[in-house]
C-alpha cells in the first residue's frame, strides 16, 4: 500500500515519517552526511561474464553521466563525494581473473566509503536487467554498513520504487532526475524548516510506503567537467565500448558521452523517457556543450563522443549550431548517436553539418514498419517520412546509418512484423537492429498491459533482458530450443500471418529476419559506394569482437574485405579458414549454415534467398536483389 503527499491525513505525517528515518542514522538537525559515495552499478551479472569477451571489449561501458551532474550539484552546495563505477571495476578484474570479480566491486565500495565519517550512499539503477546486481549490491552494503544510509535513483528505481524499498536494504527512492531533490535532501537534513524534498519515497515506521510530491523538470546547464577527474575517463575505452560505433573508431581511442538535451518531444508508448524528464525537452547552452567537449579532449584525451541525448535534433537551428561549433573547434573528433534520432526532424543541411563534424554514425528509431502499430505505440514518424530520409542518407555516405525496430511489441500479429520485415530491407540502410519487445516499467505501453503477469516480468528481470532484448545478448543462439513447434530459420514465412507468436517464436523470427537483412543481402554487397562497403567493413570488425564465435559475421567480412580488393591472398585466406574453424568447432553454426547457406560467402557466391522470402520482396516491390554484386577497384 502507498502514500503519497495528496493522500496521506497531513503534510506532518510525511516530515514527522521522514524525520524518524532520518533520525535513525543520527541526521538531526545541523547534523547530516559529511560526504555522497555514489556508485554505478555492474551491468553484467557475474556469473554471466565470460573472461574472453572482457579482454575483447565485447561489454559495455557506459560512463555514469547521471553521476557526474549530482556530483556537481553537491560540489554547489558544499558537500564533497567519490563516484564509483563499479560495472568499469568488475570487467577490468574480469579481464584478468573472474575468480576475483565479486572481491574487486566490494573493495572498491569499502575503500570509498573510508573517506568519510558518515557518507550517504547513493546508487544508480538505471534498467531493470540489473536488478539482480543492484540487490547485491545493496545486501552488501546493508550487512557490512548497517549504520549508512543508502538510497537508490534512476530510470528503473522511478518505476517501481516499492519493490525497492521492500528488500530493507534501501532506505530511500529518489524519483526521476535527481539533482534538485538532492539538493533539497541535503537543505532539509540541515534545517528542518525547510519543506520536504519533492521525488522521495520511503517506508514509514507503519509499514506503508510513503511519497512525497513528485515533479519532473528542471537546470540542465550545469558545469561537470571537474567532476570527470573521479572517473579516470581517459582509460574507460581500456574496459569496453559504449557500442560498435565506438568499436567502429578503434578500440584504442578514448571516448566519452555527453549530453545536450534532456527529454523527447515523442510520447511513445514503450518508452520512458517523458514520464522520467518530463513533457519538455531542455536545451543546455551551445557554448557549455563545446567547453565540456573541448576540457574532456585537452585534459583526459578523448577523441571520440557518444550523444546522451533522446531527441539530439530538437531545436534545428541550435542543433546546427552545435555541429558547426564541433566541425571548427573540435575538427579532428568523431562522434556517434545511438540512442536513436527521430527521422522526420533529419534534413539535408543537418546531414551535411553532421558528416562536416565528424558523424560517425547514428540510429533512427521506426520501431515498426507497420503504420498501425506506429499509431499504436504513438511514434512520431511515418513510412513516407522514413523513406524520403533513407533516400536522403545515400548522398552521404560517410555516415553509417541504423534503424532500430522492435519485435513482438504488444499484440503485434505476423503479417505486421512482416510489413517491418519489407521496411527494413526497401530501406536499405547500412544496418538494422532487429530487438524483441520486453516490457518497461513506468510506460504507457506496461499500464495499458496491465494484463501482462508479473511474474512473466520479473522472470525477465532474472534473465537479464531489457525493453531492447537481442537474443544473442544471452546466449540464445548457442543452441536450440527443443521446442519442436517453433517455426525456424524460412519456415516462419509459413506462420499464421494473423497469429501474435509467443516470445520464443519471436526470438526465431528475429534470427531469420536479422540473417537476411544484415547477412544474405547486406546493402554493402550490391553497393558501388566504396564509402558504404568500407563502413560496412568497419562495423563487423567491430561486431566481431564482441561476438568472436559468430561465423556469420567472418563469412560476410570475408566477402566485403575481397569487393574492397585490398588485401592480399594469404591475409584473406586466413580469414576463410578462420570462419571453417568457427563452423567446425560449433554444430549450432552448422546447422544454421545448413538453412542459410551462409557459407557461400566464402566461396565468393551469393546464396539465392528461399523462394517464400523472394516472394515476400516482390510482392512488396522490394528491389534489393536486383543490384549487380562486382569486385570494387
Amino acid at each position: 500500500m502507498q502514500q503519497t503527499a495528496e493522500n496521506i491525513d497531513t503534510y506532518d505525517e510525511l516530515r514527522s515519517g521522514l524525520d524518524h528515518l532520518l533520525n535513525g542514522f543520527g541526521f538531526y538537525e545541523g547534523s547530516g552526511p559529511d560526504g555522497v559515495v555514489f556508485l554505478q552499478i555492474p551491468q553484467v551479472p557475474s556469473s554471466a561474464i565470460e573472461q574472453q569477451i572482457a579482454k575483447n571489449l565485447g561489454y559495455f561501458v557506459y560512463p555514469p553521466q547521471g553521476l557526474l551532474y549530482l556530483a556537481a550539484v553537491m560540489e554547489e552546495v558544499g558537500i564533497d563525494s567519490h563516484i564509483v563505477d563499479l560495472n568499469r571495476k568488475v570487467l577490468i578484474a574480469a579481464q584478468k581473473d573472474k575468480v576475483n570479480i565479486l572481491k574487486a566491486w566490494q573493495r572498491q565500495i569499502d575503500l570509498a566509503i573510508l573517506n568519510y565519517e558518515c557518507p550517504l550512499i547513493a546508487i544508480s539503477f538505471m534498467f531493470d536487467s540489473t536488478r539482480s546486481q543492484l540487490n547485491e549490491v545493496m545486501a552488501y552494503i546493508k550487512r557490512t554498513y548497517p549504520q549508512l544510509c543508502l538510497v537508490v535513483g534512476g530510470v528503473a528505481a522511478t518505476g517501481d520504487p516499492e519493490s525497492i524499498l521492500r528488500t530493507k536494504n534501501a532506505d530511500l527512492v529518489f524519483h526521476n532526475e535527481g539533482e534538485g531533490p538532492l539538493a533539497s535532501f541535503f537543505a532539509y537534513v540541515k534545517d528542518r524548516n525547510e519543506r520536504v524534498p519533492n521525488n522521495i519515497s520511503f517506508i514509514s515506521s507503519n509499514g506503508l510506503m510513503i511519497q512525497s510530491n513528485v515533479v519532473s523538470g528542471g537546470e540542465v546547464d550545469f558545469d561537470i567537467r571537474s567532476q570527470y577527474n573521479k572517473l579516470e575517463i581517459g582509460q574507460y575505452n581500456k574496459a569496453g565500448s559504449l557500442n560498435n560505433f565506438s568499436r567502429m573508431r578503434g578500440t584504442d581511442v578514448p571516448f566519452a558521452t555527453v549530453l545536450s538535451r534532456r527529454g523527447c518531444r515523442g510520447n511513445c508508448t514503450f518508452c520512458a523517457v517523458r514520464n522520467f524528464n518530463g513533457r519538455s525537452v531542455r536545451v543546455r547552452d551551445v557554448s557549455g556543450v563545446l567547453e565540456e567537449m573541448e576540457y574532456l579532449w585537452q585534459k583526459h584525451g578523448v577523441r571520440h563522443f557518444e550523444w546522451l541525448d533522446d531527441d539530439l535534433l530538437y531545436d534545428k537551428n541550435k542543433a546546427l549550431a552545435l555541429f558547426e561549433e564541433i566541425s571548427r573547434r573540435l575538427p579532428d573528433a568523431s562522434w556517434c548517436a545511438n540512442n536513436g534520432l527521430i527521422a522526420a526532424a533529419i534534413t539535408e543541411e543537418l546531414l551535411h553539418a553532421m558528416q562536416n563534424s565528424g558523424c560517425q554514425g547514428f540510429t533512427v528509431g521506426l520501431e515498426t514498419g507497420n503504420e498501425e502499430m506506429l499509431r499504436k505505440v504513438r511514434k512520431p514518424a511515418s513510412l513516407d517520412r522514413f523513406f524520403k530520409f533513407a533516400d536522403m542518407s545515400k548522398k552521404f555516405p560517410k555516415i553509417y546509418y541504423i534503424v532500430n525496430f522492435i519485435l513482438g511489441l504488444p499484440d503485434e500479429r505476423f503479417s505486421q512484423m512482416l510489413d517491418t520485415l519489407v521496411v527494413g530491407a526497401r530501406a536499405q540502410l547500412d544496418w538494422i537492429n532487429f530487438f524483441t519487445y520486453q516490457p518497461l516499467k513506468n510506460t504507457d505501453a506496461y499500464l495499458a498491459y496491465g494484463g501482462m503477469d508479473l511474474r512473466d516480468y520479473e522472470d525477465i528481470i532474472q534473465r537479464g533482458t531489457t525493453i531492447n532484448y537481442n537474443p544473442l545478448r544471452d546466449k540464445a543462439f548457442r543452441k536450440f530450443n527443443e521446442n519442436k513447434h517453433l517455426a525456424r530459420a524460412y519456415d516462419i514465412f509459413d506462420i499464421d500471418k494473423d497469429l501474435i507468436p509467443s516470445r520464443e517464436q519471436v526470438k526465431e523470427i528475429w534470427f531469420t529476419f536479422n540473417t537476411i537483412c544484415n547477412f544474405l543481402r547486406n546493402p554493402a554487397l550490391m553497393t558501388t559506394s566504396h564509402a558504404r562497403v568500407r563502413n560496412a567493413v568497419n562495423w563487423l570488425e567491430g561486431l566481431q569482437k564482441a561476438y568472436a564465435d559468430n561465423p556469420t559475421i567472418t563469412c560476410l567480412l570475408y566477402f566485403l574485405y575481397w569487393r574492397l580488393n585490398e588485401m592480399d591472398s594469404v591475409k584473406l585466406n586466413s580469414i576463410k579458414d578462420l570462419a571453417n574453424k568457427k563452423f567446425k568447432d560449433s554444430e549450432y553454426w552448422r546447422l544454421r549454415d545448413k538453412q542459410f547457406g551462409i557459407a557461400s560467402f566464402l566461396d565468393r557466391v551469393i546464396v539465392p534467398l528461399d523462394s517464400r522470402a523472394i516472394e515476400l520482396f516482390k510482392t512488396q516491390e522490394v528491389t534489393v536483389l536486383k543490384n549487380p554484386v562486382i569486385k570494387l577497384k
